[in-house]
């Protein structure tokens, strides 16, 4: 009799377990470790810490696809065989943030350097991008205008009736052509006959 009290609870705990799921972690970036490495001068152990992130695909926060970006352009940039690699990291880190700074970075001056010329050569860009963007909704709007305009309608209607005279002109000048060629053949035909024409009693003319 004892028993069946202990069954009903384990069976109701093991509905419970079903019932309610346990909710899984959220992934994010160990950033306190990696500053830690970064400051301590071990950029090996830090890369590969931030490295998995990206080949983990992690949905990282705003602040630290910024801290991301940052110390791993910083951390490549400062070695010259990965130099290049730690300017696609400066620049996605603007793409991020487009007012990001390294000063918080203790760097030498030439990643300052480095890092500057990747921010100028993103501002001119970006203003380049933003201005062909807006020439070209300039362009749109004046095509819209130009389309919904009735003068371009009148000028199409007599660009239209002008061809169609044209096309009549063309049309009278070739039957006028025609019968010239035609006339002139006939002519032709009289002066050049090899048998000369006969006048006959009644005044007309015999072949």
């Amino acid at each position: 009799p004892l028993a069946a009290p202990a069954k009903k609870s384990s069976a109701s705990a093991k509905v419970n377990q079903v019932a309610v799921p346990a909710s899984q972690p959220i992934q994010s970036l160990d950033t306190t470790k990696a500053r830690r490495l970064y400051l301590d001068g071990d950029f090996e152990e830090a890369i590969t810490l931030l490295q998995s992130a990206i080949t983990e695909k992690k949905n990282l926060s705003h602040s630290d696809s910024v801290f991301l970006f940052k110390h791993l352009g910083v951390m490549y940039a400062a070695k010259y065989d990965t130099r290049e690699k730690g300017k696609y990291y400066m620049h996605q880190l603007l793409m991020v943030e487009p007012t990001a700074r390294i000063m918080d970075m203790f760097a030498s001056d030439m990643i300052y350097m480095i890092f500057q010329n990747i921010q100028d050569e993103y501002d001119v860009s970006l203003t380049r991008l933003r201005r062909a963007e807006k020439n070209l909704k300039g362009n749109q709007r004046d095509s819209m205008q130009l389309a919904k305009s009735p003068s371009s309608n009148t000028s199409n209607q007599s660009t239209s009736k002008s061809s169609e005279k044209k096309s009549e002109g063309h049309t009278l000048l070739w039957a006028g052509a025609g019968t010239a060629v035609v006339a002139a053949g006939v002519a032709a035909y009289f002066i050049f006959s090899d048998t000369p024409a006969t006048k006959t009693v009644n005044g007309d003319f015999n072949p």
